[in-house]
């Protein structure tokens, strides 16, 4: 189901945030390990953000185009931070050898 329509369901109160964030938990816990897509899992930074999204709906907010879609960020460039489960981020990693 596309984005749009996700967001959709949130507006009308069929789906909430944090069905929709679980859902997508759920099947990144469950694929990860297969398609190693993921550097970092932060389910419960996802799960406080749903909630926070959920009240917005819950209060009768403005919503956003992507209001309570879980987004993932892909990391691009040579050099990368380690983001800790906990929060706390570790020096910046060696470069990786470019390829000419």
């Amino acid at each position: 189901m596309p984005a749009w329509q996700i967001r959709d369901l949130i507006e009308k109160r069929e789906v909430s945030p944090v069905e929709v964030t679980e859902h997508f938990l759920g099947r990144a816990e469950e694929l990860d390990p297969i398609l190693k897509c993921y550097r970092t899992l932060d389910p419960s930074g996802a799960r406080e953000q749903a909630k926070r999204a959920e009240a917005a709906v819950s209060s009768g907010d403005e919503l956003g185009l992507l209001h309570g879609i879980p987004v993932s960020v892909k990391e691009h460039g040579d050099e990368h931070l380690d983001h800790r489960p906990s929060g706390q981020r570790a020096a910046h990693l060696p470069r990786r050898e470019r390829v000419s």
